[in-house]
């Protein structure tokens, strides 16, 4: 500046920058402001002293001097400059220019403790140097802005740019009772530098514009703004993430910002301005994602650290930010959300959380992107970008909006535009795009070939990129030097816009050129591609490189460098639309398989995370987000079947709530979408009523203001309009109250929501616009007894409500009594109080008995909640009282901490049941327990699952007791009586049972499984015994040899997992003739008085097998045999089996699947089967016949022509070819009753399968023919297209079953199923029709669309992994119209795309279940 002319009055420097001086005046110290005072004379001073406060004193004080003479005045200046502090520069160097030129004119005194001043001259020397430094770091700072925003579509405006606030550190201020606190601060970001001395992290998604913000910022304050900040620097952690060796903070600002043009001594005077002066210096670090490692701990630091010795990098930033180095300057740094936990800065910090895009700036941004491009395009544009609810929730994140655009002009312009071109459905696919469309600009303006050509074209360069993207990311670079790759590469990059020159700062201060990808994410997107198309890559390094990231990262944690996105893209690279991409960089046709394995590794990978057990809210919403890339129905079903969606405090976005949509809309069930606490912005909630199958909606925050609740309340009235169940709790008062006079379901929940009396009284004011409410739910709630009468009183004038649930957070005996009182109210104006609960306290002896004598009273009750109560084994048998106090009582479930309920009916309940659990019994427990349910008259089940003591000698009479003690109830249907100790196994479990009938005959059920024993009395003589799971052996059976044929009544035996051995089958040779009434031996049900002996899938030795061949010969009544699955025997036992097995001649059922046989047994059998011609079921699946195998099966296959009532046969997987085909249908005319026949799984050739249909032809009641996995042709096909019409319509569907299910025609061996199909229009009785795994095409499905119509019986279509299209798909959908009765089409594994409406009919099931 230059020097103020020595003609001109002094006066008028005061007079010019009068506010400047008052406010630097008002800050000063007492003492300062003494020897300030000491200039003015005695009277002024004296009046100025006692003015009421200092801003008025300082004012005279500017008004004393503009008036006093030139030297009075100029020593005014003088005495301000020498002892005041925090003057501004411009204003410091104005006075020393006047204190340069006359300051030896007076003599100012100095107290020996005092510190001289500077000379002026040096300090003017100084400043000069500071303001010759800032010009050129303004110019600098404008300069690297007009190259950050040369491409931009739209100028930056900080006032709408927003920032979410919240003071690190600082405890939340408590609430008031009957208030909540307020929501999240939010703020422009000129918010940032509007108060300087603080450290503020700004987070933000990649992408968010954090970069681009504090560029913004540096070009503001380089304009003039911001005047309490002189110097600015703004260095990127990209660049410093390049420095290895220590760094002092002279050398870190100088060397890798911007070096002093003046040299040493510039640098210098630069230097001690900011070590003496923090306060006016802002420090901005850019991409703490970008940084290689973490910030030191500053606890780990000393107190103070010298900022001229040199430290390691982190050590250096940390004390910045942690004010250990210049306190008191302004430090931003800005980071994605998942990093904050880094940054230990200081404890008071402030976190501000960069806001996106709201739907109304990516429509002005979209705008501006194409307003060059012509008004048509622009509105094409304008037009998808807003009709796509995916882009539009993508384009909330502005770079991301950025790239929407671009890919939205690569596919609406030139000659890639097409009349319906397809707009990609995930951010993988968009990038893809991208891509393309920066390939194009390789081939000149205005150029839009194909993105197939471009790929193929430049796939050598394309892996080269991907490749360095990849080792960028593996050695934390994001920034790479030019040795780093070819300057041919780097000019292909540079001029596809895939790269970006840079120029670099080295270690030793020297520049150099390197270069950066256009933006991180693009850098993770081509990692991902090269790990998805290296043939180096195996399916291992993709498993270590598919991590699902949380969103909460401890201090412990590894640091790991902007790899927020690579497994997203790796996921949505794993989309079968990117299949084809592939495919062509990787090579051609030729890899396609390779292609689609490693695809496929993916998404298997993703499926093994949906059953961890260990994912919190964070990898939840990641998950979704991974299977929103791929794109994958079924792996969204599957992330979908979890019943609840548990997200709790974190921040989500509208990309994330379109992938929750997304999964919850693929599951099978309803879900509940729990946001406790979470950070959720407005327009995530434009994206709640496109979410389907959703039933609860849950907020539990109160950090939502009036914008939300308006927000909220819309979504709320869509989401309640299509019939869904939306619970909102815990939220925001003034939310609750918008959301409630919306509300259109019947019932009015506010459970959960701390309310007190005062807003108990406020939702009273709401009924007359809530007509449709009947009932009220108010659980959990801070409401007294005065608020439940304010309710009831409201209450009366609105007849319409008739229902009232009540929770009280604190089970006092005030509570218990005054119940009564309020229960009395409520039933004078007729509303009924259905719930009352005590839940999560403690209850007085006393007042349960209160409680107990008021219960017959409470007429309206349904339930009363004792969950989580503090319940001693006294008072459990305290409330048991109550069956006989209130016979309305119609069930008693208690336990001593968990759910716990009495449930009542309107009148007497005719009967009730009662469960004990949990509980530790005594025998004195037990006998008072007898002793109280003799007095329950309509108690009809008792279920006491309790640990009995120890004893094992006192455990058995005390379940007896008590069931002896039920046996006179004449309501008692079932007591059930559970005991579980570990000794309970094998010879004692039998031991049991022998001892519980000896005690009590009448015991009806008796049931001991692994260590859990059950005992049933039942007043009708039904008794059956199960022994499962206890390894007992046949040798422990000899106990229940005598009771159990004293048992006349016994229907069931049951052993599970028995080994028989020789006493085992002895044991059941010497029972089974004296038991006449056993229907089920084993666990196989057998209908009227016929037998039916079951031992399937168990180990059966030689004895055993010869004991029961023994058994069965003389088992003249047994109708129904399985052995199934069983094994253990040897040739010699299996053919004594056998023998004794076909003297069975009475059997009509017989189950041999999966059993083996040697040559010899096998001959037996189909010997044997020719006498057996009651047979009706015979199933022989998969059976081992013999060491020859066809032959065997030829033997048995001709014996069956004698078994003309033959109903139902397996045949499936036993290998039987068209000589054994050819036997088959010699014996098939005969079968003239056959309903079903399977023979999947076998070698049927083409021409035997015309003869096997040909005769099936002659079976007039077939109902279910099963041909899958065969090799069949066209030709079967249209033979059994031409047979299935000549079947009556009452045998092909409806008929005894009531459907014809044609799973056989499921991988039959051809695509050529069009005659099947159009026969189908002369079975309208169908119920089921699979032709999945056929190849089929849509010519198949044009036959389907004419005759659907016609079968108005049909519920199920199974077309699973065919070659139907998305136009086929299209034609099934608009058959659906006309098909109400269709219940479900199954269409996974096709190759269609699912972006039509008419596609998202719910009947149209594209999922693997």
């Amino acid at each position: 500046m230059d020097d103020i002319d020595l003609e001109d009055d002094i006066r008028n420097v005061v007079t010019q920058e009068a506010a400047i001086i008052v406010d630097v005046l008002c800050l000063q110290r007492d003492n300062v402001l003494g020897r300030i005072y000491g200039l003015v004379e005695r009277n002024t001073r004296e009046r100025l002293e006692h003015l009421p406060n200092r801003r008025d004193s300082v004012l005279g004080i500017l008004d004393y001097f503009k008036t006093s003479e030139r030297n009075r005045c100029l020593h005014f200046l003088k005495t301000m400059w020498m002892f005041c502090e925090n003057i501004p520069l411009e204003l410091e160097i104005k006075v020393l220019s006047i204190a340069g030129w006359s300051f030896g004119m007076t003599t100012i005194h100095f107290a020996d403790s005092e510190e001289l001043p500077p000379s002026p001259s040096a300090k003017r020397a100084c400043l000069d140097h500071v303001q010759i430094y800032t010009s050129y770091m303004r110019s600098f700072l404008q300069q690297k802005f007009e190259r950050v925003t040369k491409d931009m579509a739209k100028k930056v405006c900080l006032d709408t740019m927003y920032l979410s606030l919240r003071q690190r550190g600082a405890a939340r201020p408590r609430a008031q009772e009957g208030q909540e606190p307020g929501p999240d601060q939010r703020e422009s970001a000129e918010w940032l530098l509007s108060t300087t001395g603080r450290v503020v992290v700004v987070l933000g998604l990649a992408g968010s514009g954090k970069t681009l913000l504090m560029h913004c910022l540096s070009h503001r304050w380089a304009e003039g703004l911001y005047p309490d900040i002189q110097l600015l620097f703004l260095l990127e952690f990209r660049q410093l993430n390049l420095v290895s060796q220590p760094l002092s903070l002279k050398e870190l600002l100088f060397q890798f910002f911007l070096p002093p043009e003046g040299g040493e001594e510039q640098s210098e005077a630069v230097f001690s301005y900011i070590l003496d002066n923090p306060q006016k210096v802002c420090f901005i670090f850019d991409g703490y994602d970008e940084l290689g490692a973490k910030f030191t701990d500053p606890m780990t630091l000393g107190s103070t650290l010298d900022p001229c010795q040199r430290l390691p990098m982190a050590d250096l930033l940390s004390g910045l930010c942690s004010y250990k180095i210049l306190p008191g300057c302004t430090v931003l740094i800005t980071c994605r959300p998942r990093d904050v936990s880094d940054l230990f800065g200081s404890s008071s910090c402030f976190v501000a959380e960069l806001l996106g895009f709201s739907q109304q700036q990516v429509r002005e941004y979209t705008e501006e992107f194409f307003q060059e491009k012509g008004d048509a395009l622009k509105e094409k544009a304008l037009s998808r970008m807003m009709g796509s609810r995916h882009l539009l929730s993508m384009s909330h994140v502005p770079a991301l909006c950025h790239v929407c655009c671009v890919c939205l002009d690569h596919l609406l312009s030139g000659e890639v535009s097409q009349p319906a071109a397809q707009l990609p459905s995930s951010l993988t696919q968009i990038y893809l795009h991208i891509l393309s469309a920066f390939l194009s600009h390789c081939e000149g303006s205005g150029s839009s070939l194909a993105a197939t050509y471009l790929l193929q074209k430049y796939r050598t360069q394309i892996a080269e990129l991907c490749k360095l993207a990849m080792d960028g990311l593996e050695t934390s670079r994001i920034v790479f030097q030019a040795q780093d790759l070819s300057p041919q590469l780097m000019n292909f990059g540079a001029n596809a816009r895939i790269l970006s020159r840079v120029d670099l700062t080295c270690p030793d201060g020297s520049r150099s050129l390197g270069c950066a990808f256009m933006h991180l994410t693009m850098q993770e997107f081509l990692a991902a591609l090269h790990l998805m198309t290296s043939p180096d890559v195996s399916e291992l390094k993709l498993k270590k490189k598919l991590n699902l990231k949380s969103r909460w990262i401890a201090k412990s944690d590894p640091r790991t460098v902007f790899t927020d996105s690579l497994h997203l893209y790796m996921c949505g690279l794993a989309a079968e639309a990117c299949t084809s991409s592939l495919v062509v960089l990787e090579g051609g046709e030729e890899v396609r398989g390779v292609v689609q394995r490693r695809q496929a590794a993916v998404r298997r990978i993703l499926l093994g995370f949906v059953g961890s057990a260990s994912q919190t809210g964070p990898k939840i919403v990641e998950l979704c987000r991974c299977a929103h890339e791929t794109q994958d129905v079924n792996l969204a079903a599957a992330i979908g079947s979890r019943a609840r969606f548990e997200l709790r405090n974190i921040r989500l976005n509208p990309v994330d709530m379109d992938a929750l949509a997304f999964v919850t809309s693929a599951a099978s069930q309803m879900v509940c979408l729990d946001f406790g606490g979470c950070s959720i912005e407005l327009e995530c909630l434009n994206i709640i009523p496109n979410i389907k199958n959703l039933e609860h909606l849950i907020f539990r925050s109160r950090k939502y203001d009036d914008n939300f609740a308006e927000a909220l309340s819309i979504s709320h009235y869509c989401c309640c309009r299509v019939g869904r169940r939306v619970v909102h709790c815990g939220v925001y008062t003034a939310v609750l109250f918008t959301v409630l006079s919306v509300e259109v379901s019947p019932m009015l929940d506010v459970s959960d929501n701390s309310l007190s009396d005062e807003s108990i009284r406020k939702i009273t004011y709401l009924f007359p616009k809530l007509t449709n409410i009947t009932s009220v739910m108010l659980g959990k709630n801070n409401i007294s007894r005065d608020g439940i009468f304010i309710l009831v009183e409201k209450m009366a004038t609105f007849l319409n409500i008739k229902k009232v649930h009540v929770i009280f957070l604190s089970s006092s005996s005030d509570h218990v009594f005054f119940f009564p009182s309020a229960f009395h109210r409520c039933s004078l104006i007729s509303i009924s109080v259905l719930c009352c609960s005590l839940s999560h306290g403690t209850m007085k002896y006393e007042s349960i008995e209160k409680l107990l004598d008021s219960l017959p009273h409470m007429t309206s009750l349904h339930m009363l909640n004792l969950s989580h109560i503090q319940m001693s084994k006294d008072i459990a048998l305290l409330f048991m009282r109550s069956l006989a106090k209130c016979q309305r009582i119609t069930a008693v479930n208690l336990r001593p901490c968990g759910d716990a309920f009495i449930m009542f009916l309107q009148a007497k309940a005719q009967a009730a049941t009662c469960k004990l659990t949990q509980y530790e019994l005594n025998r004195f427990d037990v006998v008072k327990l007898s002793e109280i349910l003799e007095d329950c008259q309509h108690l009809a089940d008792l279920d006491t699952n309790a640990a009995m003591e120890s004893d094992r000698h006192a455990a058995v009479p005390c379940v007896v007791y008590l069931a002896n003690s039920l046996s006179t109830c004449d309501k008692v249907a079932v007591v059930e009586v559970r005991i579980e100790e570990p000794w309970i196994k094998k010879e004692a479990a039998v031991s049991l049972v022998a001892s519980c009938l000896d005690l009590n005959p009448r015991t009806g059920e008796i049931r001991v499984e692994k260590t859990l024993p059950e005992l049933q009395l039942l007043n009708l003589y039904k008794c059956e015994y199960f022994l499962v799971d206890c390894d007992v052996e046949g040798r422990h059976l000899s106990l229940l040899q005598a009771p159990i044929q004293r048992t006349s009544s016994l229907l069931t035996l049951q052993f599970t997992r028995l080994t028989v051995g020789r006493e085992g089958a002895e044991f059941l040779a010497s029972i089974l003739p004296s038991l006449t009434s056993l229907r089920k031996c084993c666990h196989l049900l057998v209908m009227c008085r016929n037998c039916s002996l079951s031992l399937s899938h168990h180990v059966i030795s030689d004895d055993a097998a010869t004991a029961l061949g023994g058994v069965l010969e003389g088992l003249t009544r047994v109708r129904s045999l399985n052995l199934s699955y069983c094994s253990g025997w040897t040739s010699a036992g299996g053919r004594v089996l056998v023998r004794g097995l076909v003297q069975c001649l009475s059997l009509e059922e017989i189950w041999l699947d999966s059993i083996q046989l040697d040559e010899e047994s096998t001959v037996c059998l189909a010997q044997g089967l020719q006498n057996m011609t009651s047979i009706k079921k015979i199933s022989i699946s998969k059976m081992v016949l013999g060491s020859k195998g066809s032959s065997e099966v030829l033997s048995v296959l001709a014996c069956l022509h004698s078994c003309t009532g033959l109903q139902e046969i397996d045949l499936q997987g036993l290998r039987i070819d068209d000589q054994g085909i050819e036997e088959l249908v010699k014996c098939i005319p005969k079968w003239t009753k056959l309903s079903k026949i399977n023979l999947s799984e076998n070698c049927v050739r083409d021409q035997a399968g015309e003869k096997l249909v040909e005769a099936l032809s002659h079976c007039r009641e077939l109902q279910q023919l099963r041909l899958s996995r065969n090799k069949l042709g066209t030709s079967s096909a249209a033979r059994l297209g031409r047979v299935l019409p000549s079947l009556p319509d009452g045998c092909l569907g409806g008929g005894r079953v009531g459907g014809c299910l044609l799973h056989s025609l499921t991988s039959v061996g051809t695509s050529d199923l069009g005659p099947v199909a159009a026969c189908l229009q002369h079975c309208t009785s169908i119920e089921d029709i699979s032709l999945a795994w056929n190849e089929c095409g849509n010519e198949v499905v044009q036959k389907l669309v004419e005759v659907l119509p016609q079968c108005i019986n049909l519920r199920r279509l199974d077309l699973e992994a065919n070659n139907i299209n998305t136009s086929g798909a299209k034609t099934l959908a608009t058959c659906l119209l006309s098909c109400p009765w269709i219940e479900v089409i199954r269409l996974w594994r096709n190759p269609i795309v699912k972006d039509d409406h008419i596609l998202r009919d719910r009947r149209l099931n594209f999922s693997s279940t």
